[in-house]
């Protein structure tokens, strides 16, 4: 059944107008997309699909590979980075996009653009990390959230104004690694060992730049296996007792004069953070994956 199919009663009122308008818009976008990817010969359901070429292998002919830059970071990457995939994928489609300008760097909001369109044909969007539509805010939290954390890792550079983006040999030898589902048409969209390998490895050498993700890591895992029946609320209870994510917040908060306001801050980031960087350790293959538990399964060796 399509949208044109449908009869919707709703009572708006001066209450509730912005909301139910809201959601009519998600929902003829929601219909409108599920019409556009219905297969010719009937089946409805999603495929696996990795038909747009940046997402494929790729080689590194023609491009001039920036110096790594590494940005000093106490906790490593912002609370609201929760996955490296968006940004290997990213990282393959700016070396298309590099090779296509003969190498040289190119405008970050083209780049961002095009990772957001490649992401929605191959139906990245259904996996945690990626932009679920083209809005704006969902655009530019791919940009900003999930972006800029590897060029402060330094996987990429991005500087200038207007920004420019090039990549480093570091991104790029991330990026060359093959995925399961890029590379070999896996179904789900998860790290090989190959690259959850590659990843520890390189935040253990940018920690001597003071970027000091595996250290967190490391420390919260530490706590995972010390305390049993761990739940969320004692991972975000683990952040308040940390003083270096303390003096990290309330260093660059601007409520820092208002204690009031300052410690709701506090408590909401430590919440943030927690999910986070379990989100990542999950990801790397540290802690299990099943939801609300959080047994250590993996090292970070």
């Amino acid at each position: 059944m399509t949208i044109s199919d449908m009869e919707i009663k709703i009572l708006i009122t001066r209450d509730n107008k912005k909301r139910v308008l809201s959601l009519i818009s998600d929902l003829v976008d929601s219909e409108t997309e599920a019409v556009q990817n219905t297969d010719p010969n009937g089946d409805t359901s999603t495929q696996h699909s990795t038909s747009v070429t940046e997402l494929k292998t790729i080689n590194g002919e023609g491009i001039n590979f920036m110096p790594s830059k590494i940005r000093p970071s106490p906790l490593g990457t912002w609370c609201m980075f929760n996955s490296y995939l968006p940004g290997k994928c990213a990282l393959r489609i700016l070396t298309k996009m590099l090779q296509e300008n003969g190498g040289k760097e190119i405008l970050f909001n083209e780049f961002v653009d095009r990772c957001a369109e490649a992401f929605k044909h191959s139906h990245l969007s259904e996996f945690r990390g990626f932009p679920k539509n083209s809005k704006e805010s969902a655009v530019a939290r791919l940009a900003w959230h999930l972006i800029q954390p590897f060029a402060d890792m330094g996987l990429m550079r991005i500087e200038g104004e207007p920004k420019r983006i090039s990549i480093t040999k570091e991104g790029f030898e991330l990026a060359s690694i093959p995925n399961p589902f890029l590379d070999e048409n896996e179904k789900n969209l998860i790290l090989s060992s190959a690259e959850r390998q590659w990843i520890k490895e390189h935040l253990r050498r940018i920690t001597k730049s003071g970027y000091e993700e595996m250290t967190i890591l490391s420390s919260l895992r530490e706590f995972l296996i010390q305390r049993k029946g761990v739940k969320f609320s004692d991972l975000a209870g683990w952040f308040l007792k940390n003083q270096i994510f303390l003096r990290s917040i309330k260093s660059q908060s601007r409520y820092k004069d208002d204690p009031r306001r300052l410690e709701k801050q506090i408590e909401n980031l430590a919440r943030a953070y927690a999910s986070g960087k379990i989100a990542l350790l999950r990801e790397l293959g540290v802690v299990s994956d099943k939801r609300n538990t959080y047994t250590v399964i993996g090292e970070l060796r």
